[in-house]
């Protein structure tokens, strides 16, 4: 449920105004689309451009709200509070791009004042387009401080993880330490074992060659014994200190 006045407007040349009609007090109705001339030929809008409404209503208030751009024509809503003031309004589109603004000449808005009281809707200024600044501000600071909340979370989760692999490369490097002093542990058992098997086995020669000689002497002693009984001319004595002593006896009998 709405209706839309077609004007055209032009940025180069100015013309006799045009006049839109409106009705006191309408709400989310009456939208206004303006085809914009360059004297008086179609102007191509650069792509990018935003445009907006400027309205000084018949009580000196101002409203200045946002506009849609399509093709070559802007359309605008007269809002409730432009509207809220019944007379005669001027009005103006302007393009913007950039730091570049270029507006059209003015038009007009009658606006026949309603059969209730005007005092229905306070008329005041309205400036959706600064409103609508204020949104997007908040809108980026909220995202803005989102992204930090999210970047502090990353730096903590990387500190953490940093932190985690400095543990990990110290508990390895003490591990690495702690097998290179097994292993010269190790290899210095090993040195001292085969240092002790070395021994065992010198000791073990030593034994070998005194049990050699030991056993040359039993049987050497073997002989003698063996000789003293097979010649009756030796004589083997018992001393008191249990030493023996062998002497020969060389008359016959």
């Amino acid at each position: 449920m709405q209706t839309t006045a077609q004007i055209k407007l032009d940025v180069a040349s100015s013309m006799s105004p045009p006049t839109v009609y409106a009705k006191q007090l309408d709400k989310s109705t009456r939208y206004v689309k303006a085809t914009i001339l360059q004297n008086g030929v179609p102007y191509t809008i650069p792509e990018g451009a935003t445009a907006r409404i400027r309205i000084l209503k018949p009580d000196g208030t101002v409203v200045y709200n946002t506009a849609t751009v399509s093709n070559n024509a802007v359309t605008a809503e007269l809002t409730s509070q432009t509207l809220a003031v019944g007379g005669i309004a001027t009005a103006e589109m302007g393009l913007y791009k950039d730091d570049q603004i270029l507006s059209t000449f003015v038009f007009y808005v009658r606006i026949e004042r309603s059969a209730i009281s005007d005092e229905a809707i306070e008329s005041t200024d309205e400036f959706t387009v600064l409103e609508q600044a204020i949104r997007d501000a908040g809108t980026a600071t909220t995202s803005a401080t989102s992204a930090a909340s999210a970047a502090n979370t990353a730096a903590s989760n990387a500190n953490a993880a940093k932190t985690a692999a400095d543990s990990a490369a110290s508990a390895a490097n003490t591990a690495a330490s702690n097998a290179n002093a097994a292993k010269t542990a190790a290899d210095n058992a090993a040195s001292a074992a085969n240092s002790a098997a070395g021994v065992a086995n010198n000791a073990a020669s030593s034994a070998n060659s005194a049990a050699g000689t030991a056993n040359a002497a039993a049987q050497a002693a073997n002989d003698a014994i063996s000789a003293i009984y097979h010649d009756k001319n030796f004589l083997l004595t018992v001393n008191p200190d249990d030493s023996l002593t062998l002497t020969y006896n060389d008359e016959e009998e």
